[in-house]
Formats: C-alpha cells, sequence, structure tokens
C-alpha cells in the first residue's frame, strides 16, 4: 500500500528487517576479517569507524 496507510506495526516489522540486513553484513565482514579474505578499502574503513564511535553497541 502507499507509505501514507502503513501502520505502526508494519513500520516495526520493517526497522526490524532492515536492521536484520545489517547485522548480516557486519557478521559477513566479520567473517570476512577473520578468515584473512580481502575486504574493500570502503568496507574497512567503515568497520573501523563503526568501533571508533563505539556504534556497535547499538546493533
Amino acid at each position: 500500500g502507499n507509505i501514507k496507510d502503513w501502520k505502526l506495526e508494519e513500520i516495526r516489522e520493517r526497522n526490524i528487517r532492515i536492521i536484520d540486513e545489517v547485522l548480516k553484513t557486519f557478521k559477513s565482514w566479520d567473517n570476512s576479517l577473520s578468515d584473512k579474505n580481502e575486504l574493500s578499502t570502503e568496507e574497512i574503513e567503515a568497520i573501523k569507524l563503526i568501533k571508533e564511535k563505539n556504534l556497535h553497541k547499538y546493533l
């Protein structure tokens, strides 16, 4: 439906799906780091920034 018609519960469900995707991405980055696979410079910088800012505790 139209976004204007969204109910609070639908918004919550969507937020949970988004958070799940973000967590899945971070886990895959962590696995890549531990497996010594190549990460792009952007991915490495993003991981460093998240850890430096202590933002991972919110995930």
